[in-house]
């Protein structure tokens, strides 16, 4: 063996330990560069205190064996092994030739690893709203472009600015606006919109608002023949058509933007005493689902095989939650539902196609989302009560959390672009954008400096993004796993 070095490293949101908390850190990419080395060689990377050649000597890691590396990229007279360091403590490596390279007193020869070089990027981003900054928004993507929409619970706030909405540039966030042609007021009541072929439609008091992004333009859909103070919050939209589910109201509403034709579905007797019903939407499996807001009420499943008689029914969601506002999003991944939690205990998740609860995840001192999105092959749960940012990787159903410094309650909402996950902002804030993907180490003046560079109330890591592929999930067997 001649030659060990460093060759790069990556940074990625990480743990150590048991603990729950995530840092922006990076991990070493050690490279063994040798012209005599072989299938049969094996390598494993040590704290600097551990003495190679004998486990058993001092401080070995327990599970060492399942950390040997491969050698990869092994081609005639030149030849190379790539694997991951693990941990800020891991300095040394220790070597072994073949044969009989699982005997831990094969592992004598050894090298120091250097320090890395580089600095991890800055993956929290601040986008200034500029004069749109005293509105609270909901934000959506269409196309390479961000929507971001007033939003206010009570009904006669009115926005920043009344002759325009705010656009942003998806990789600049260069400012843009759709000018408001209609004359509408661009305020909607539900955090939850919907895109149909560029179009951006959201919720208000008396119509549905659209901000048409391709013809620059604002209208009003619908009236207040259709609409109220509330009726509705949840909304999903297919190529055509709008899907609405009831807040207040005891009708789910089908909205045909092309025909502008409205269709009520009358929900079922039983449900109908319930002040508070449904919040958020998604379609999945040919059917439309809304997470329940009061305890006692089930999941809604509403079929859409036959839009002229569609089916309704429920998904018991056994919850001990004592207070409304249960769960306050619902994202699909991989055909499963994941429910939001707000004063839920639970996040809990379904198989859309069977209808069966798959498991439920125990999320106590982690409650207070407002809404969830899909980044990577995890889910993003907004905070709310919280300054942490709740990430569940949906293949090991580990949760971790993300730190944010952001003053006052740290979003209203949550949405993701790729890699990366945008916050909600409320009134007087920037919005948020954290940047889940893996970067190399940087020399920029961008990064900070030193392998811990983030300094805003993160703590430690775990590899989130890192997983197996993906098993199609089978719906249980007996009783409900919790975890």
């Amino acid at each position: 063996m001649t030659d060990v070095h460093v060759i790069g490293g990556v940074c990625e949101f990480q743990k150590l330990g048991q603990t729950k908390d995530l840092v922006y850190r990076a991990s070493p990419i050690i490279q063994i560069a040798g012209k005599e080395l072989s299938l049969g060689d094996r390598a494993i990377l040590v704290p600097k205190s551990v003495e190679c050649g004998d486990p058993d000597a001092t401080n070995w890691p327990s599970a060492w064996q399942s950390n040997i590396r491969e050698p990869r990229n092994v081609l005639g007279t030149s030849e190379d092994f790539y694997f991951y360091g693990h941990g800020v403590d891991v300095q040394k490596l220790c070597f072994c030739e073949a044969p009989s390279s699982r005997e831990p007193w094969r592992f004598g020869q050894e090298r120091e690893i250097p320090a890395l070089p580089g600095r991890c990027p800055e993956p929290f981003k601040r986008i200034d709203r500029g004069e749109y900054k005293m509105d609270y928004n909901a934000l959506i993507q269409v196309g390479h472009q961000v929507v971001a929409v007033p939003w206010h619970w009570q009904i006669h706030a009115k926005p920043s600015r009344s002759d325009a909405v705010l656009v942003l540039d998806l990789g600049t966030h260069r400012h843009g606006s759709v000018p408001n042609t209609g004359k509408v007021k661009a305020v909607v009541r539900s955090r939850q919109l919907a895109v149909i072929n560029g179009a951006v439609y959201g919720i208000t008091a008396d119509y549905l608002l659209v901000i048409d992004t391709k013809s620059n333009t604002t209208r009003k859909l619908g009236n207040s023949s259709w609409f109220y103070h509330n009726k509705y919050k949840g909304i999903a939209a297919d190529e055509q058509n709008l899907y609405l589910v009831p807040l207040q109201g005891n009708t789910c509403l089908i909205v045909d933007v092309r025909a502008e034709r409205f269709t009520e579905i009358q929900i079922p007797g039983e449900w109908q005493s319930n002040e508070m019903k449904w919040s958020f939407a998604v379609i999945a499996a040919g059917k439309v689902f809304a997470s329940p807001v009061q305890p006692g009420l089930p999941m809604l499943v509403w079929s859409l095989d036959s839009i002229d008689n569609p089916a309704l029914r429920g998904i018991d969601l056994a919850e001990d939650a004592t207070s409304g506002y249960m769960h306050e999003g619902l994202v699909v991944f991989e055909g499963l539902l994941y429910t939001a939690p707000r004063s839920a205990k639970n996040i809990w998740v379904i198989n859309a196609k069977t209808e069966k609860v798959v498991y439920k995840r125990n999320v106590v001192g982690f409650t207070g989302s407002l809404g969830s999105a899909v980044v990577g092959r995890a889910i993003a749960f907004a905070p709310h009560d919280t300054s942490c940012l709740l990430i569940l990787a949906v293949d090991t159903r580990e949760l971790g959390c993300i730190g944010l410094n952001i003053k006052g309650r740290p979003s209203n909402g949550v949405m993701a672009v790729g890699n990366q996950v945008w916050l909600f902002p409320r009134e007087h804030q920037d919005i948020t954008v954290v940047d889940m993907a893996k970067h190399n180490l940087t020399n920029t003046s961008e990064a900070e400096e030193g392998w811990f560079p983030i300094q805003h109330g993160v703590k430690q890591a775990h590899d989130i993004h890192k997983r197996a592929h993906a098993v199609e999930p089978a719906a249980p067997v007996g009783p409900v796993q919790t975890e």
